[in-house]
């Protein structure tokens, strides 16, 4: 974990350049951290509940202190000796800016004041500006108030223990998925993008990573990887709120090329008997091809429980191969043959099937005729 300290500055001096009891004008020199309320609230005659203005900050980063506070403040009253005015911070920390000074005179205006009453609190929550009216007869409002403010926070920037890559390997043009494994969470305004390697140069563009559960991170780039390689490199990166790096990690792809394998065809050269004796030799002829040249083995199996005739090893693909079998038993069998490639995964070639019907030698006076022997 690093840790360091970040001072913005968000000062600039609240100049009161103008100002009508009716419409009440403060000028800024802007920026994004001035708050003001300019809605105009009527202070009670003579009661200690007296009249407030409220203002909420919430867009400062968590752990934030306050280093320095400025203030300016409009008020409309016939006698101002009559008021006391505070500023009261969320934590409900005041600061007394006016304290029935000024006797008889109109109206209060403040402008750039500082002060140090709020150092070190967390500036986020409801600020409140208060005015209490302490005597009858004269009365008044509060019509304008704003104010700035200093502030340091303390950022912890996690480390990026791993980055990995799903699948991987993976064929050219499948979606893949980079994710990030991050030491602790990552700090408002900071972000985690991913950039990839083309095998020459870094790609000028970077995908933003999305948060997911225990600090990880992840993207998944839809068109995947276009070249083939077996290092494809990848990079997360952390930017900070102000969009630079503070930490990467790379890691790498292998990408497989993805080569179109066609199926063999196997076709019936010539067409088999229907029936057969017993014992009898039933042979098929088949021949295979394979367009890109693969062609590895033609398997039969002949139906009747027996392992399937013996491949024929780097079958040369357009020659006709002839298997043979005899039944030793009786009845319909239904046959079957098929052609593989020697591709990885193997592809197989459509299947050709049969049957044949086999039959007992016929007898003949108490002879037994086959077509090998008389007995």
């Amino acid at each position: 974990m690093v840790k360091f300290q970040v001072h913005k500055q968000k000062f600039v001096s609240l100049l009161l350049l103008a100002f009508s009891f009716f419409v009440p004008q403060i000028s800024f020199a802007i920026t994004s951290q001035t708050y003001s309320n300019t809605i105009s609230v009527s202070i009670p005659d003579n009661n200690s509940a007296g009249a407030t203005s409220q203002v909420s900050v919430s867009s400062i980063p968590s752990g934030a202190a306050i280093t320095n506070f400025t203030y300016g403040v409009s008020i409309h009253h016939t006698y101002v000796g009559d008021l006391r005015v505070y500023i009261i911070a969320p934590d409900g920390t005041s600061e007394t800016i006016w304290d029935n000074a000024g006797g008889s005179t109109d109206n209060i205006y403040l402008s750039g004041r500082t002060t140090s009453r709020f150092n070190g609190l967390d500036p986020n929550g409801i600020w409140k500006l208060k005015a209490v009216d302490n005597v009858s007869d004269d009365v008044g409002n509060i019509d304008f108030w704003a104010f700035k403010f200093d502030y340091s926070v303390t950022v912890t920037v996690p480390s990026i223990n791993g980055v990995s890559a799903n699948p991987n390997p993976v064929n050219v043009g499948v979606p893949v998925t980079i994710s990030a494994q991050l030491s602790g969470s990552l700090p408002s305004g900071y972000s985690l993008k991913v950039t990839f390697h083309d095998g020459t140069n870094w790609l000028t563009t970077s995908d933003t990573m999305s948060a997911g559960s225990n600090n990880t991170y992840s993207y998944t780039r839809p068109q995947g990887i276009t070249q083939a390689g077996s290092a494809r490199l990848y990079k997360v990166e952390m930017f900070n709120s102000s969009g630079s790096v503070v930490a990467t990690k790379q890691g790498s792809i292998t990408v497989l090329e993805v080569i179109s394998n066609h199926a063999p065809v196997l076709t019936l050269v010539t067409s088999p008997p229907l029936t057969i004796v017993q014992n009898q030799n039933f042979s098929l002829s088949l021949r295979a091809t394979d367009s890109d040249n693969n062609l590895s083995t033609i398997q039969v199996n002949w139906g009747d429980g027996s392992n399937p005739t013996p491949v024929v090893q780097s079958a040369i693909g357009g020659q006709t191969y002839t298997f043979s079998h005899s039944y030793s038993s009786t009845g319909t069998k239904g046959w079957s043959a098929r052609a593989y490639d020697n591709y990885s995964p193997i592809a197989s070639s459509n299947q050709i099937t049969g049957s044949i019907s086999v039959t007992a030698p016929p007898r003949l006076c108490g002879l037994s005729i086959s077509p090998y022997r008389y007995s």
